[in-house]
């Protein structure tokens, strides 16, 4: 029943429409009565889906993430067109952006002898946790593989994290390798 209601209230407060000025605070409202997000969300774009497409049975991964849920911290904003799995559970942190059309898997599917198994004990999950500050480009691809992204960690557009990602670096490419490490300055809120 519960997960009826979060796709009625992402099917309905989801539409452009709700990009009016006024119209947006009920919006994040609608979410926030449907998904453990925190208070202070900065903004909550058109068409952002929170996935539970499976409901997989088994143990809880850490203490932190539990699998089907989705705890999202303060200050965190969503772009149009951002889809989260959280099948495997995810957390995300504190003053975190996720940019236009990026997307976390949490879970996949395996090949075995009918191409591709479907039933929910042949189907891997994994839990993601993002730390605070982070910044997941445009169009970024986040991989079941991938169990952390670092605290002010930049994930470039149209990467496709494949491996964490450790904090205070900038990763891009397919697959994302790191290609900087920021210095304090750099990400450090003055």
């Amino acid at each position: 029943m519960k997960n009826a209601l979060q796709r009625f209230v992402q099917m309905i407060f989801g539409l452009t429409l709700f990009e009016l000025p006024g119209l947006n605070k009920l919006r994040i409202m609608a979410y926030r009565a449907v998904f453990d997000i925190g208070p202070d969300v900065r903004y909550l774009s058109n068409h952002v889906t929170l996935l539970l497409g499976h409901r997989k049975t088994g143990p809880t991964q850490t203490p932190e993430t539990q699998p089907h849920t989705i705890k999202v911290g303060r200050h965190v904003g969503f772009s149009a067109n951002v889809q989260i799995d959280y099948v495997g559970g995810v957390v995300i942190g504190d003053d975190v952006w996720f940019s236009e059309g990026s997307k976390v898997l949490t879970h996949h599917h395996v090949l075995g002898p009918e191409r591709v198994e479907l039933s929910p004990e042949s189907m891997p999950v994994a839990h993601l946790i993002v730390g605070d500050g982070a910044w997941i480009a445009a169009r970024a691809v986040i991989l079941p593989t991938c169990n952390y992204i670092g605290k002010n960690a930049i994930v470039g557009a149209g990467s496709v994290v494949t491996r964490d990602v450790p904090d205070n670096t900038v990763v891009a490419g397919s697959p994302a390798r790191v290609i900087r490490v920021l210095k304090p300055e750099e990400y450090t809120v003055q």
